[in-house]
């Protein structure tokens, strides 16, 4: 699992599992628990909102033989100082079937970048994951 702090989200993706059907999300209580959060996940990927402090994921693959035991665990937590993005629209190339939109950032702090893309903001079905 690789989790990303999103400005108040916290964007898990992981590796796909060979003939799962589904997965499962669990988020740590802090009583010795893991409660699941997110049931039916159909893609290697899962937003939690609204999470401001450090939290602890793991996520198991469902098929028709039952639920995986549980991935490696990882924490969740901002590193450093927030980022601000600057996104000038005349910089954007948009056609047909291509768009493009470049992103600047500080090369000594680094930033990994994330662009999902579908129909609506709710409905987001397209995923693009750059690191560094």
């Amino acid at each position: 699992m690789q989790p990303a702090w999103l400005f108040g989200e916290v964007m898990l993706t992981w590796n796909p599992v060979p003939d799962a059907t589904s997965y499962k999300v669990y988020r740590y209580d802090g009583t010795n628990t893991w409660v699941a959060i997110a049931t039916g996940v159909t893609v290697p990927r899962y937003r939690d909102p609204s999470i401001y402090d450090p939290q602890n994921y793991t996520v198991t693959a469902v098929n028709a033989d039952g639920e995986s035991l549980q991935a490696p665990p990882v924490l969740a937590q901002g590193n450093g100082p927030w980022l601000t993005i600057n996104l000038n629209e005349y910089n954007w190339s948009l056609y047909d079937t291509v768009a493009t939109f470049p992103i600047f950032v500080d090369l000594i702090a680094g930033a990994d970048a994330m662009l999902e893309v579908g129909p609506s903001w709710t409905n987001l079905t397209h995923f693009t994951w750059q690191t560094n």
